[in-house]
């Protein structure tokens, strides 16, 4: 019998290979902000780390070349103060001769142009980044807290059990004492699955359950936008009766605007509820969601980010990432047997996977961000949609794993804490309440660049990202480093209650407060599951 493998000497392997550098030979990549990554004829790809702020991986960055220059002298100063160097025929090298002297911490680069015999010329680039902690291994970390069937089902019964959910079955309406409502397309699929769930696991509660899905989805088709609007219809993206959302586009409020990643997954939530009540009003209520789709795809195969209500505009420069209508598509597809809605799933592919997964532009879409320039608020939710789509559809193409696996290097890179959280990131040290860096909990998921924090359902979606190329790779990496991540999870679970809290920045963390986001606790509880039987069988 053989003996097992060493996980961290495999994970220490892997860090030696660098996530898809760029390269450029002149010209440009990235052909305007709305373009769909038109080449201009000449061999480029663009860096997509130039906002980023932190590696796992060695990085390469776009400095400034020099004519006939054949030699460029790396120096690395590390937060210990110490010099490493090394030299490259290229000013774009990876850091790969250095990286695994580095010690976490800030690192201080510079890249010189020499001549032939040495004597420095200029200096043709300099970075500042934080060198982040690789994964050290399974052994370097807390056991789990409790097992994540366990976990997820504690989760499930404490929604069940909130006061502002139990509102929805007594009432049939939004709980008025909840913020976070003002997102109702956010919040009520969630809600949905959270319940046809908690349905299967507890079935003494399934009635119980399902009629307060129905409440909040019957809830959802009554406040659909009406009248004349070219989306009649459509779940509305924000609630006028708790509006408080700081975030104006320049012309008007978000009030008068849908981003259009949300209706997709409204349709997907009325779709699963159908099957679990028998009700075909859900289906008609997707299917009027879906036609929209049908009738306003963009000849790039995507559309619009944010549509205007009353004359269905386009309201941003911005095209949307089709994540959550790709599998809305699916659903129809399955549902109904008509060929539009696969055709319209492998176009809304096609356009992610040609722009995005060519410029590595993965751009982060929240209802409570502005809308953001290339690479400037990039997200691992994009990259993971991608990984599981082509675990789902593809995993019996060599080269498609393969890319699925260098966007887990990537998801890691920029959005997994191992150890320490830099001491200063972005936007988020000038915000009180998250300045104190020692009190953040880890291993974890960061969301965003515009809001570089521990979140629960990045931590577990980062999680399924891990276990789903796992589970077409048989790599124990993968699976060590999705275990790891759930067992965070568990641990953060507040023992009582079953809470899973939403941000992971304080001492104590394991509380709801202003800051706890429904939608996260629940998303989190699925993947919970997921592992679970992956794991626990």
């Amino acid at each position: 019998m053989s003996d097992p493998p060493d996980i961290r000497q495999l994970a220490l392997e892997e860090y030696k290979i660098p996530v898809r550098p760029g390269f450029v030979t002149g010209g440009t990549f990235w052909n305007g902000a709305n373009s769909a990554g038109k080449h201009d004829g000449v061999k480029s790809r663009p860096f997509w780390n130039v906002h980023a702020t932190q590696f796992m991986y060695p990085p390469s960055f776009e400095f400034t070349s020099v004519p006939c220059c054949r030699r460029f002298l790396f120096t690395a100063t590390d937060c210990r103060k110490e010099i490493h160097t090394f030299e490259a025929d290229t000013p774009m090298a990876p850091l790969t001769p250095i990286w695994a002297e580095l010690p976490e911490g800030y690192v201080e680069l510079k890249v010189e142009a020499l001549e032939e015999d040495g004597t420095p010329i200029s200096m043709v680039g300099a970075r500042t980044f934080y060198r982040s902690a690789p994964y050290a291994g399974p052994d370097a970390y807390p056991p789990k807290a409790r097992s994540y069937r366990e976990s997820a089902l504690k989760a499930f019964r404490y929604v069940y059990n909130m006061p502002l959910v139990r509102y929805w079955l007594e009432y049939g309406v939004p709980d008025p004492g909840y913020h976070l409502n003002r997102y109702p397309s956010k919040m009520i699929p969630a809600l949905i699955y959270a319940m046809i769930s908690y349905a299967s696991l507890e079935p003494e509660h399934a009635e119980n359950a399902i009629q307060l899905a129905k409440n909040a989805a019957d809830y959802l088709i009554s406040i659909s936008i009406g009248g004349d609007s070219p989306l009649k219809g459509l779940p509305p993206t924000y609630h006028t009766a708790f509006n408080d959302n700081k975030y104006d586009y320049g012309e008007g409020t978000l009030m008068k605007m849908v981003m259009m990643c949300y209706p997709a997954g409204v349709g997907s939530a009325y779709l699963a509820l159908e099957k679990v009540s028998g009700d075909v009003k859900y289906y008609e209520a997707a299917r009027i969601i879906a036609e929209y789709y049908r009738d306003t795809v963009q000849e790039n195969g995507t559309w619009n980010l944010m549509v205007d209500i009353e004359t269905g505009a386009s309201r941003s420069a911005n095209d949307l990432m089709p994540d959550s209508v790709i599998p809305f598509m699916k659903a129809m597809y399955e549902r109904t047997g008509e060929e539009i809605w696969l055709a319209l799933m492998k176009k809304a592919h096609a356009y992610r996977y040609r722009c995005r997964m060519e410029s590595y532009d993965w751009e982060g879409q929240f209802e409570d961000s502005p809308v953001s320039s290339h690479y400037s608020n990039m997200s691992h939710y994009p990259a993971d949609s991608m990984i599981y789509y082509i675990v789902e559809n593809r995993k019996d193409d060599p080269a498609a794993v393969a890319e699925a696996e260098e966007l887990m290097r990537f998801i890691e890179d920029q959005f997994v804490v191992w150890d320490h959280f830099a001491p200063r990131n972005r936007k988020d040290a000038q915000i009180g309440r998250l300045e104190d860096k020692s009190v953040w909990h880890s291993p974890a998921g960061m969301e965003q660049y515009n809001w570089y924090v521990p979140i629960d359902s990045s931590t577990s979606h980062i999680m399924g990202s891990f276990l789903r190329l796992y589970k077409v790779t048989g790599n124990p990496v993968h699976l060590a480093k999705a275990c790891t991540l759930a067992d965070s999870i568990t641990r953060m679970q507040n023992p009582e209650t079953g809470v899973i809290p939403t941000h992971w920045v304080e001492a104590d963390a394991s509380q709801t407060g202003g800051w706890f986001w429904l939608n996260c606790c629940i998303e989190t509880a699925v993947w919970m599951l997921e592992i679970a039987d992956e794991t626990e069988k």
